[in-house]
């Protein structure tokens, strides 16, 4: 990576998140690094999540209990058994992964904990990835 660019949302969010939301729309999207959050949230998307909008990008106001979420332990593993074994819901907005044909998980050991063992893939290690 040899570039980044800068939200400037301080004068005008709505307007970045339109200009940033034509830019993602404008070409296929081919991967995305995202988390699933406690309460099922996907990356920003918290619940009840709107599956419907066609905007590309919202504007998300972070209270400190989203911010708290920021985590990799077994904290999230009722989260992503509702993700993957549960309805797909907006109150899951993860959940809708499961809607596209071609996504991938990884996740760690404590996040996966609740998950059955029947539809974990291989488990990567440093010799096997």
């Amino acid at each position: 990576m040899t570039r980044y660019h800068l939200l400037d949302a301080d004068t005008d969010p709505e307007g970045v998140a339109d200009r940033v939301g034509r830019q993602l729309a404008s070409a296929p999207v081919d991967v995305a690094f995202v988390s699933i959050g406690e309460n099922g949230h996907l990356a920003f998307n918290d619940p009840p999540a709107d599956f419907a909008t066609e905007r590309p990008s919202l504007i998300v106001q972070l209270d400190d209990a989203c911010r708290r979420q920021q985590v990799a332990d077994r904290r999230k593993a009722e989260a992503v058994r509702a993700c993957f074994e549960g309805d797909i819901s907006p109150m899951v907005p993860a959940s809708i992964l499961r809607s596209h044909d071609n996504t991938t998980a990884f996740l760690d050991r404590d996040s996966a904990a609740l998950l059955k063992s029947s539809t974990r893939g291989d488990i990567l290690t440093a010799d096997t990835a």
